[in-house]
């Protein structure tokens, strides 16, 4: 008995067009030789991989380690004063939140 293909559930089903210089697109096509994978595959891969990496870029915050200590001294301040309240009743007055 003959078995027919199914689909599985992370099939590709979207495409992605792009449209590129002669120049841009030999290029592409020589480090996706040079990687092994074919055009469609380079392009698949690397596309994903620097949308992943801008994505952590953007969600991700950095500390140095004084900034770190920094941060966690402030949390575990006490509550606001009288000094901050004054701070942040001028801040409001004097800058335009978007």
């Amino acid at each position: 008995m003959a078995r027919t293909a199914r689909k599985s559930s992370s099939a590709k089903s979207e495409r992605f067009e792009v449209r590129l210089q002669s120049r841009s697109k030999a290029r592409v096509e020589k480090a996706a030789l040079l990687s092994g994978y074919n055009l469609s595959e380079f392009t698949r891969r690397s596309v994903i991989d620097s949308a992943e990496a801008v994505i952590e870029a953007h969600e991700r915050t950095q500390l140095t380690p004084a900034d770190h200590a920094a941060f966690f001294e402030a949390m575990n301040a006490p509550q606001t004063t009288a000094a901050l309240a004054e701070a942040l009743d001028r801040h409001s007055e004097e800058v335009e939140s978007l």
